[in-house]
């Protein structure tokens, strides 16, 4: 569950390793910039959706 990375109505991006730290607010599947619905929290993208570059979701960011 997610709840526990962020809290509803809170982006996860930041702890998502495909995440752009170089460009904010863009990542491997929005190249062009993150939509507002996953920016916000509404949407945790753990499932592609419309407009996104190829099959990318979240994934947690694991420490090294």
């Amino acid at each position: 569950m997610l709840d526990n990375i962020a809290p509803k109505n809170k982006s996860i991006c930041a702890v998502c390793k495909n995440y752009n730290f170089k460009k904010a607010l863009t990542c491997r599947a929005f190249p062009d910039g993150i939509p507002e619905i996953i920016l916000n929290g509404e949407n945790n993208h753990t499932e592609p959706i419309k407009g996104q570059t190829e099959n990318y979701v979240f994934e947690e960011l694991k420490e090294k």
